[in-house]
């Protein structure tokens, strides 16, 4: 079977898995929800804080600016923990999710309550994790951004890609076995080395299926403003409102691929992760589409 013909099955196979249990969409739109409120606080209290040390004039808030980006490290101190905390709100959610999932794979209770609650009785782990993956991804950031050149950027990109393979079971080990940190990361490692390193690449196809569906969209859009702007005898005010609701719905609907998809990525994990255990995998999850499960 090749590539496209599996990712296409095993796409449709954990939508029809979400489909089931619908509830999982809540905990990235909480997660969605909360980053906003965090957003709004942080550039309210920035603001704030810019004011009433300087007053509310764009020249004060462009020496702010200048200043901090020539003494990196007074800006660094002011948005980590920001950061840290937004971090942590979206693993925080992601962490429910993966928790309900399972729940749900091996006969638990999947209900949003259960997975608050198990994502809150780990708290301590998902900080640690937050901080952990938050520090890593700023270092490949700055590597990125800070060392010129093609080598480095692609020693860069290389290095992200496997961090992100070698973490992949992190959230499932944290949340599920509960075991701490570091453990979780040298687990998941050997897991995906011994079991599904192969396979990984799998994970490509949701955002290739992401891209067909965002483009699809973007394209449907196009069309019709096209249409409705050479359309002879509309009236301006008409033509303008068509205009704007396509433009909103597109956004809209961009929003919610990227949702789906986020959840069907997070379902993936956990699949993947129940069938390392226990070997048996979901209706929904034809077993031609994973290798065997190997030795656990």
């Amino acid at each position: 079977m090749n590539m496209i013909a599996t990712n296409w099955r095993l796409f449709r196979g954990c939508a029809a898995l979400l489909q089931r249990n619908r509830r999982l969409m809540i905990f990235p739109l909480l997660a969605i929800a909360a980053v906003l409120i965090e957003m709004t606080l942080f550039s309210g209290a920035a603001l704030l804080y810019v004011g009433c040390t300087g007053g509310l004039h764009a020249a004060t808030f462009e020496h702010w600016f200048n200043t901090h980006l020539q003494s990196w490290w007074q800006f660094l101190a002011f948005i980590m923990p920001c950061y840290l905390i937004l971090n942590f709100t979206i693993i925080f959610c992601n962490s429910a999710l993966v928790a309900c999932a399972l729940a749900q794979l091996e006969g638990g209770d999947a209900t949003i309550r259960a997975g608050l609650r198990i994502a809150w009785e780990n708290r301590g782990r998902i900080f640690i994790w937050s901080l952990i993956t938050g520090i890593v991804s700023t270092l490949i950031q700055y590597v990125l951004s800070a060392i010129p050149g093609v080598p480095s950027k692609l020693a860069g990109m290389l290095g992200g890609l496997a961090w992100s393979l070698a973490t992949f079971f992190v959230v499932p080990l944290l949340v599920f076995e509960r075991t701490n940190v570091f453990d979780s990361i040298t687990r998941s490692a050997e897991l995906i080395k011994r079991t599904w390193g192969p396979q990984i690449t799998m994970r490509v196809g949701f955002g290739a299926i992401s891209l067909v569906f965002t483009l699809l969209s973007l394209a449907v859009t196009l069309l019709f403003v096209a249409v409705v702007a050479i359309m002879p005898g509309s009236h301006p005010g008409i033509t303008g409102a068509l205009i704007v609701g396509a433009v909103v719905a597109c956004i809209l609907v961009l929003c919610a691929i990227s949702l789906v998809i986020k959840c069907l990525e997070l379902l993936y994990t956990a699949v993947l992760y129940s069938y390392a255990r226990t070997g048996m995998l979901p209706d929904e999850i034809v077993p031609e589409l994973l290798p065997p499960a190997g030795p656990r």
